[in-house]
């Protein structure tokens, strides 16, 4: 059984004959100025303000730039305007509280309080400083800069086995 799939979903219905209803209130809202000024206006800028209002309309109701519609195009215009155009990162400085406990004898416990950034500036110089070494990493000759060097297998096009020298960044 086949069914079929719609393939239009962004299309709006026509509702009043070839219009959808936003283009239909468009035009009569046009009307409805145009009649109403036309007893209430001298002639000539009621001339005016029809052709003015009926442009207006059909623009609003006909007219899409790059597959949105004019009034969409509107909105975030004036949106753009209002809304403020210079945007500065603030950081928000939050005190932390930390507690670090140092044994400097086997009695005795230091507290410390440290902020965000003292923290890390105290774990950086006991890690330059400290005595105990890290575990899997004393033996290792990459401390100083000395660099142990790795061999690769690596096998050819031809089949043939070859060793290459592994170079890390």
């Amino acid at each position: 059984m086949q069914y079929q799939i719609p393939q239009y979903m962004e299309a709006q219905d026509s509702i009043i004959g070839p219009f959808t209803l936003k283009q239909f209130g468009y035009v009569v809202l046009a009307g409805i100025v145009i009649f109403v000024t036309y007893y209430i206006i001298h002639w000539v800028i009621w001339l005016l303000i029809s052709f003015i209002s009926m442009g207006a309309a059909l623009a609003f109701a006909f007219v899409k730039i790059h597959g949105r519609t004019l009034d969409q195009i509107a909105i975030s215009g004036i949106k753009f305007m209002l809304q403020p155009k210079l945007y500065i990162w603030q950081r928000k400085l939050e005190e932390k509280e930390f507690i670090i406990e140092e044994k400097k004898s086997d009695a005795e416990v230091v507290k410390v309080k440290l902020s965000g950034q003292s923290l890390v500036k105290n774990l950086s110089e006991k890690l330059i400083i400290t005595k105990t070494p890290i575990p899997g990493k004393e033996n290792s000759g990459s401390w100083f800069g000395e660099k142990q060097e790795r061999f690769v297998e690596i096998k050819r096009i031809t089949g043939e086995k070859e060793f290459a020298k592994k170079v890390d960044f």
